[in-house]
């Protein structure tokens, strides 16, 4: 740890990233000096050029993460910018703001308005509150509750989690089948069978009135404010392909211009006070032409790549918000027609389209063209990728049984540690296993 402070001594203020590729390869990319801290000792992110300093944390939503990033601040000894594209972190450091701001920089909204946001019931309760256009919901916890919910839901409605992380893992694929962000149910019968599987995950979720419309009536806005709320960065992206079809993330996104969504980003910004980077999710009914409100996140979309490559770099603005007085004279806007493709997810996309006579081959090859940037593939940066296409040839062979025992071990400890996000890591990659005295002589 020592090592890394003395070799950023002459260094700029440095950005402790917390996340993932696109994060990372945005500020690094804009020649900020980072650290990426990450809880899992094989994601793909770790493989890149960009992560010079790497430091092994807990898991996110732990206590030990807290006292981990205040044992990395002491160790620096100067404050460091924040940024995190991962919502358990996001929470966590936001309930921990008093303790962690000896240490470093952030802007964030009250810590209230954060909780409210990341609960999905509460976040739809808050946005009733506030007259914004929001999906009728319900918070489910039980069969019982289920049952008073059906009888006056509307059909089709779908199923969410509370929070998104709630889905995740092997559990729910070997429930569900491949991660969604929802579950459409078209009627009471197909509400409590999805529930009573849901359920083996996790027993609490919410019921939410479908908004009519096709994957591409999906709109998502990324902001950035100043300290005082004001927003200097805005650029708005549609998905144009989703993987799982229909209640997935996006494949296949590209920048636009749409006023109407602009504007209402700035009445939300303004309403419910936000600050510091911010992403705001729309779909368009197809029956009304009304954009309603999905989600809002304290951070910027998983795809920032995208804004970079556009001009908007709206990470790189944060850094420069909370290190100078700088500010843009204009609100910073991105280009539009630039792409991001998740190139792997929309083959399978593609296909499924294709399936549904929606996409043709040369439409989805045309679709490719013109500016654009990839998820993980870049010719400049191209370890990510490879190690993502290793591991996932290694969990494939290891289903299939084509493995040596060795291997087996490999793929067995891999998974346990991108799935289980409640177990304690290795005590060689706690920084609190150690006392702070410890770890500060080191």
């Amino acid at each position: 740890m020592r090592k890394i402070a003395d070799k950023l001594a002459n260094e700029g203020v440095p950005a402790l990233i917390i996340g993932e590729n696109g994060l990372l390869t945005s500020i690094a990319g804009a020649g900020i000096p980072v650290i990426l801290g990450h809880e899992l000792k094989s994601s793909p992110v770790l493989w890149s050029k960009y992560a010079r300093f790497k430091v092994p944390f807990s898991f996110y939503d732990s206590k030990q993460f807290i006292d981990e990033l205040c044992v990395l601040g002491k160790i620096i000894g100067r404050k460091m910018v924040i940024l995190s594209d991962d919502d358990r972190a996001l929470l966590n450091i936001s309930k921990n703001r008093e303790r962690l701001r000896k240490y470093y920089l952030f802007n964030y909204p009250d810590n209230d308005v954060v909780e409210k946001l990341l609960d999905k019931q509460s976040f739809s309760e808050f946005a009733e509150e506030h007259n914004l256009p929001i999906p009728k919901s319900y918070k489910i916890k039980s069969v019982k509750s289920l049952k008073e919910v059906a009888s006056v839901i509307t059909y089709p409605c779908i199923i969410k989690p509370v929070q998104r992380h709630h889905w995740w893992g092997n559990k729910f694929v070997e429930t569900l089948g491949f991660y969604k962000k929802a579950i459409r149910c078209d009627d009471i019968g197909e509400l409590k069978k999805n529930y009573n599987l849901i359920s083996k995950i996790n027993p609490s979720v919410v019921v939410q009135e479908y908004i009519h419309g096709e994957d591409d009536q999906h709109f998502s806005a990324n902001l950035l404010t100043d300290k005082s709320g004001k927003i200097i960065g805005i650029y708005i992206a549609q998905k144009l392909r989703v993987y799982p079809v229909s209640a997935g993330t996006g494949t296949f996104i590209k920048t636009i211009k749409n006023e109407e969504v602009e504007q209402l980003c700035f009445d939300i910004v303004d309403k419910l006070d936000l600050r510091g980077l911010i992403n705001i999710q729309f779909k368009q009914d197809s029956k009304s032409g009304e954009y309603m409100l999905m989600e809002i996140h304290i951070r910027n979309s998983l795809w920032s790549l995208l804004g970079s490559k556009a001009g908007a770099n709206l990470g790189e603005q944060y850094y420069k918000s909370l290190t100078s007085e700088m500010k843009p004279k204009d609100v910073i806007k991105a280009r539009p027609d630039v792409k991001y493709i998740n190139l792997s997810h929309d083959i399978l996309a593609a296909l499924h389209y294709h399936r549904e006579d929606k996409l043709t081959v040369y439409q989805w090859f045309n679709s490719l063209r013109g500016e654009r940037v990839f998820a993980l593939s870049s010719f400049s940066d191209p370890m990510p990728a490879l190690y993502k296409i290793q591991s996932s040839l290694m969990n494939r062979l290891s289903i299939i049984g084509r493995k040596s025992s060795k291997t087996s071990k490999q793929i067995s400890s891999y998974s346990s540690q991108a799935d289980s996000f409640y177990k304690k890591v290795n005590g060689n990659q706690e920084l609190s296993e150690k006392s702070e005295e410890e770890l500060t002589k080191n």
